[in-house]
């Protein structure tokens, strides 16, 4: 009856193993039926102490084979991964547990035993714990993580277990978090050669080979310093010389209370060409230390006699260590080995920013003396757009003078004395002699034109060409419907439908209410028009001259270069871009900004040297996965309108 409540309290730690009472192990020698009642009641009587929850924990160095067999025990039902964890070096995954390697490394770097190294393989790492290491409040810090972190993984009813090579040089810490959990340790332990061990590390690491011997002892003295009984040692090689016999060992020894059968496919995850030994080959390490122990320790799986040749190999690599008269001077030649190396890495980046800065003034040197070689042909084309506006004005005023004589007026006449200036004759000869709105209107444009390009010329020959200067070379004295044409082509319908909230779908409407609002600074018409930013950059402006800042644009900022957004630059987006230039000269967009403001932007193209779009996606994932999603058109568009106000970083 005794056996059969030892039964049951194991199938209470493993119900999913249990499901009747057919499964429980019985003495073929016991006669349950002749028990008399005394027998049962004092059976009952003895207190039974409760299960200790097991806990399975693989150890060895690193390259032994604890991946396969953390992965092996998983297939064989043990919990011992959340994230397997695939990458160039297992490609089949760690199969660790992240939470306990990163707490594991981080104690290891606060007792200046760091695993990882980003300059290269870490020789602290091999070196003995300090003194009192347990004791010290990051030690404590650590393990209460730990414990808290199984008490809240670890479920009744569910193996639990993990793996992490670094274990082996935390087992002090790791034993007395076994005590204070009460738990039930089942240690399996891989053992490899060492000089398979070393040279996989100085393929994966490039760690020397002699540096990876010495890691391979300290591992494994380690390990076997603080597990003798109750675990089981799993030598690499017997993976895949008797895969089966190797799988049946490990699934009696951690679920000992489960006799399953092992399922086929468990056996597919033993592949031969895993086994990349070259120790065949090869004789032995080249410490007579780490060849002991390790002939001690494979000659451990069939024979436990061999603990007292372990026991020696480990004795003699403690007294060498603590012995060792150059340990402290050692430690101290590598802290400072570690700040030479950090101190180099630093003078190595700040060379590298100092190279891309050259590179980035030889640049800019290159992309200035560009823009002073079109400086002449500017010239030119302001020249011949003003004496098109000149041209232009003549025709009209002849029209005008048509039209005066037809009337019976003339220049002289006192209806233009009384009126200085063209505009007031003309509303006066508009509502007396009845001259077309459209001669009327496009005399004032060519008057306010021809100013404005006296005025430009007068300003470029007053100030030297800086860098941004420049002309289009659409730009040759355009008609006012020309202006409002290239002033709808940057218009945003969406844009200005969703800012302004209105229910209009017409475009003509919704351009003429547009127009309606004139200098909105809150509504540019255009997300990456800045109307603030473009006054500042354009100096003082006539906002009467131009219904919006568009047409302003349109007419005085492409010539003149004023950007309209501290994030686009034409000249650069020209010169970055020539395909945009090329289907400029076609005629199929009317500038720059009108490409990157419509497709430049989604297609990821930089519309200056300051904002890097794949920069500002990496630095905000979030923004990234709204703009793969649709939810957002750019990273620029969205940092324009939220993300400056936000505070994100752009770069």
């Amino acid at each position: 009856m005794l056996l059969i409540r030892n039964a049951d309290r194991i199938g209470s730690a493993f119900p999913d193993h249990f499901s009747d009472s057919a499964d429980l192990t019985v003495d073929q020698g016991e006669d349950l039926s002749s028990s008399n009642d005394t027998d049962i009641t004092e059976a009952a009587a003895v207190p039974v102490p409760p299960a200790k929850q097991p806990i399975v924990i693989v150890l060895g160095m690193h390259r032994s084979g604890t991946s396969l067999c953390s992965h092996i025990l998983s297939a064989l039902g043990v919990d011992m991964a959340d994230d397997v964890g695939h990458g160039p070096a297992n490609v089949d995954g760690h199969w660790e547990r992240w939470e306990l390697v990163d707490l594991h490394d981080r104690l290891l770097l606060a007792l200046e035993r760091p695993y990882n190294n980003p300059r290269g393989y870490e020789l602290r790492h091999d070196l003995p714990l300090p003194r009192g290491w347990r004791a010290l409040p990051v030690a404590h810090a650590v393990r209460r993580d730990i414990e808290t972190f199984l008490k809240e993984r670890m479920y009744p009813g569910q193996l639990f277990g993990f793996k992490d090579p670094r274990t082996c040089r935390l087992l002090p810490l790791w034993m007395e978090i076994i005590e204070r959990l009460d738990l039930e340790p089942r240690f399996v332990i891989c053992v490899r050669d060492p000089i398979d061990v070393a040279l996989s590390l100085k393929r994966r690491d490039d760690l020397p080979v002699a540096a990876g011997e010495y890691r391979w002892l300290t591992y494994n003295a380690d390990c076997f310093r603080h597990v003798r009984d109750g675990a089981l040692l799993v030598t690499y090689e017997s993976w895949f010389n008797e895969p089966q016999r190797t799988i049946e060992r490990l699934r009696d020894f951690v679920m000992p209370e489960v006799r399953k059968p092992i399922p086929p496919d468990v056996f597919d995850l033993i592949q031969p060409e895993l086994n990349h030994g070259v120790s065949k080959t090869r004789s032995g390490a080249g410490s007579s230390v780490v060849s002991d122990l390790y002939g001690a320790l494979k000659a451990l799986e069939a024979d436990p006699s061999r603990w007292p040749a372990i026991d020696a190999a480990i004795a003699f690599f403690d007294l060498c260590q603590a012995n060792n008269p150059y340990g402290e001077a050692l430690m101290g030649a590598l802290s400072r080995d570690e700040e030479s190396r950090l101190r180099i890495e630093e003078e190595r980046d700040a060379a590298a920013l100092a190279r891309a800065d050259v590179e980035r003034l030889t640049a800019d040197l290159h992309y200035a003396r560009s823009r002073l070689a079109v400086t002449d042909d500017t010239e030119r084309m302001l020249r011949l757009a003003l004496d098109e506006a000149r041209e232009e004005k003549d025709v009209l005023k002849r029209q005008l003078d048509r039209a005066l004589s037809l009337s019976g007026m003339t220049e002289g006449a006192t209806p233009l004395v009384a009126m200085p200036g063209t505009a007031d004759a003309l509303t006066v000869l508009h509502d007396g002699a009845g001259l077309s709105e459209d001669v009327a209107r496009l005399l004032r444009s060519a008057d306010l034109r021809i100013r404005r390009l006296e005025r430009s010329m007068g300003a470029r020959h007053d100030s030297t060409p800086q860098e941004g200067e420049g002309f289009d070379p659409v730009m040759r004295g355009l008609t006012s419907a020309q202006i409002d044409m290239m002033a709808r082509s940057i218009f945003d319908l969406e844009y200005y439908q969703a800012g302004t909230g209105t229910q209009e779908t017409d475009p003509d409407k919704l351009w003429m209410e547009f127009i309606g609002r004139g200098w909105d600074v809150e509504m540019s018409g255009n997300r990456f028009f800045d109307v603030r930013y473009y006054r500042f950059m354009s100096g003082s402006i006539d906002e009467a001259s131009s219904p919006t800042p568009l047409h302003h644009y349109a007419e005085l900022g492409l010539p003149r270069q004023i950007s309209p957004s501290w994030i686009f630059d034409e000249a650069y987006y020209l010169h970055h871009n020539p395909d945009v230039a090329a289907a400029i000269e076609r005629g199929e967009l009317v500038c720059a900004f009108e490409h990157f403001s419509r497709s430049g932007t989604v297609e990821g193209r930089n519309g200056c040297p300051f904002f890097n779009e794949r920069r500002y996606l990496e630095l905000n994932p979030d923004i990234a996965e709204a703009v793969a999603a649709g939810a957002l058109r750019s990273g620029e568009s969205h940092y324009l309108q939220y993300g400056q106000k936000e505070g994100r970083l752009f770069r």
